[in-house]
């Protein structure tokens, strides 16, 4: 797993879709700015904190960039995992609700516990 992890990080790293002072984890992190990202196994999540529900120009450029870096090694893209510029969405096992500003466990999850 190690391994794999450090290679998505290594090839986003050098094609310049995540930067190392704003991974989320790591020696590097330093949570200021807007942009925040991280890769965790092989999953790429880049969060930008924007007032507007539209997804902000840095975001949709920083998942083209890695999306045309995976294409170009032949590495393939889940589309199942394709979440671009979404205002909700689960990830490594927590659900990101942007429009609150919350991050806690999924919803569904959550019904499913207290029934």
């Amino acid at each position: 797993m190690t391994v794999v992890q450090e290679s998505h990080a290594r090839i986003l790293l050098e094609c310049g879709a995540i930067d190392a002072r704003s991974l989320v984890g790591g020696s590097g992190a330093r949570l200021q700015g807007p942009v925040f990202a991280d890769v965790y196994i092989d999953d790429l999540v880049v969060l930008v904190m924007s007032e507007s529900l539209q997804p902000p120009a840095e975001l949709l450029a920083r998942l083209a960039l890695a999306d045309k870096t995976y294409s170009r090694l032949g590495l393939p893209t889940k589309v199942s995992k394709s979440d671009d510029g979404v205002l909700t969405a689960c990830f490594w096992g927590a659900e990101l609700r942007g429009a609150s500003g919350t991050l806690g466990t999924p919803l569904c999850k959550r019904v499913d516990l207290s029934a």
